[in-house]
């Protein structure tokens, strides 16, 4: 039995920039799930890419896990074999996860040798999710 938080991203002129599900898998045994919300089916529309749209909205994710299961979110299996780019080792979710990593919003979780999962830490300062946000709005409106 799992429950999930359905996100659904809007541009002011209410254009869809992209949506995200929060899933909790309540009774789950598997140590990859168990007591772990998950960002899954995170997606942004072709013509907001590269705006930073996915960084914020994994960050509203986490916002809603800690909310609603009191844990903070991790990193889905999706992009560990899914949504190829260029080079086949990185996946596009996989790149906002390491730059949430290099903000100290989140921590690498290693998997295997060449997988890893990720989490946000459990209470990321606000002035370090504010400084994140600020910058991702510079980036999107070229200021």
């Amino acid at each position: 039995m799992w429950t999930s938080l359905f996100l659904l991203d809007l541009a002011r002129d209410d254009r869809i920039i992209g949506w995200g599900e929060v899933c909790y898998d309540l009774l789950s045994n598997n140590p990859f799930f168990k007591g772990k919300p998950y960002a899954d089916r995170v997606k942004t529309n072709d013509e907001f890419r590269k705006k930073g749209y996915d960084i914020r909205r994994l960050v509203v994710m986490n916002a809603l896990a800690s909310v609603f299961f009191d844990r903070p979110l991790y990193s889905s299996d999706q992009f560990l074999r899914l949504y190829k780019t260029d080079d086949p080792n990185v996946r596009p979710h996989e790149l906002s996860w390491r730059r949430l990593v290099q903000a100290g919003l989140a921590e690498v979780l290693p998997i295997s040798k060449t997988k890893n999962r990720y989490a946000f830490v459990k209470y990321p300062g606000v002035s370090t999710t504010r400084i994140l946000l600020d910058e991702l709005k510079r980036r999107k409106t070229g200021e």
